[in-house]
């Protein structure tokens, strides 16, 4: 049996929409086993499927870094280690290589009401995987805290030890001159509990995401101190993802996708009403809501319209990768990354100036 990562993405959704009586999880018998890395969004899943468990029911969740490591060779095995395997975006192709990834649409037929359209990612005609958002992450801490020196010897908050919160944290205060030897890092789990847990006076700072900034407010749990791409440039999140095998077959129709993609980024940049109703329509949010996140991103440059990635970067990336046992070594740049859609794309309807 060959269960799929992505399956276990539309079982999340369903799972935390459900409430916590197993009946109603549309679970009557069995186990759930999941498989996921240490990241936010996901442990938020997780404890939310454990709501599931019953007299009739187990659940149980391995959150690890090392989940690049395991899934194959857990999810080949007959049966599944795993029952359910929740990976971020560049652990999808050595599964889907492997044929460890099965279609999704009848589960998006059965339970993906809420999904938008633009979360569902088809490869011939066939709906593969589902899209979830990534960080943008930003630094709170207690009100009398003015300076990331200031976290020597503190609690901080993460997600937990290896996972996006602490590497950046880390890093930004390793950067800053800042012995971290001293430093008590705090399981709190996602950005909505880190703020919880700074309010409550169990820890000094915590990463978090943007839009957390009105609940750090409303709680009076601290302010915020900075934006972690202002301080680390270096890192970067955004990265798009192609199949070796799609490369390979379909050169052009990657050719083509980045042109168009590179069309559409900088169209909803120069055109914000147009964007702002277009994204009214798909979310079905306020548009009072969305306007903000809209400023942010524009205005601290979160999107890059040439999809351009500095090469100087990727090694940055690689070398914290290995730092924090996330990736075995570094690679050469032409083993993890190519530029020459990026320079199709730039070719065809050229740079862009921000």
């Amino acid at each position: 049996m060959k269960l799929t990562m992505k399956a276990a993405l539309m079982l999340g959704a369903v799972v935390v929409g459900a409430g916590s009586a197993s009946a109603e999880c549309g679970i009557e018998a069995g186990s759930v086993r999941i498989l996921s890395n240490d990241f936010a969004a996901v442990n938020v899943v997780n404890a939310a499927a454990a709501e599931c468990a019953s007299d009739t029911v187990t659940v149980t969740s391995n959150a690890t870094t090392e989940h690049k490591n395991i899934q194959g060779p857990a999810l080949s095995v007959n049966p599944a280690e795993y029952t359910v395997a929740v990976v971020a975006s560049n652990s999808i192709v050595p599964l889907l290589n492997d044929g460890l990834i099965r279609p999704l649409d009848d589960l998006v037929a059965q339970y993906g009401a809420s999904l938008l359209p633009s979360q569902l990612i088809s490869i011939d005609g066939q709906v593969m995987a589902v899209a979830f958002m990534a960080n943008g992450q930003h630094l709170f801490v207690r009100k009398d805290i003015n300076d990331v020196r200031d976290l020597a010897g503190k609690n901080i908050g993460i997600t937990t030890p290896g996972s996006l919160p602490h590497v950046i944290t880390a890093t930004l205060m390793e950067k800053k001159g800042v012995d971290t030897s001293g430093v008590s890092w705090v399981n709190v789990g996602g950005s909505a509990t880190a703020v919880q847990a700074l309010a409550a006076g169990k820890v000094d700072a915590a990463a978090a995401s943007f839009d957390t900034a009105p609940s750090v407010e409303k709680a009076d749990a601290g302010k915020l101190l900075l934006f972690f791409r202002d301080e680390l440039p270096e890192y970067f999140r955004g990265t798009i993802h192609f199949s070796d095998k799609l490369i390979k077959d379909s050169p052009d129709l990657v050719g083509n996708f980045m042109v168009a993609y590179g069309k559409g980024i900088r169209y909803a940049l120069e055109h914000k009403d147009e964007t702002l109703t277009l994204a009214e329509k798909i979310t079905g949010q306020a548009r009072a809501d969305l306007v903000s996140g809209y400023d942010f991103t524009v205005n601290k440059k979160l999107i890059e319209p040439n999809a351009l990635i500095d090469p100087a970067k990727l090694q940055f990336m690689q070398k914290l990768n290995v730092q924090f046992k996330l990736q075995n070594e570094v690679l050469p740049n032409e083993r993890v990354a190519t530029w020459e859609f990026q320079k199709k794309m730039i070719s065809v309807i050229g740079e862009y100036k921000q």
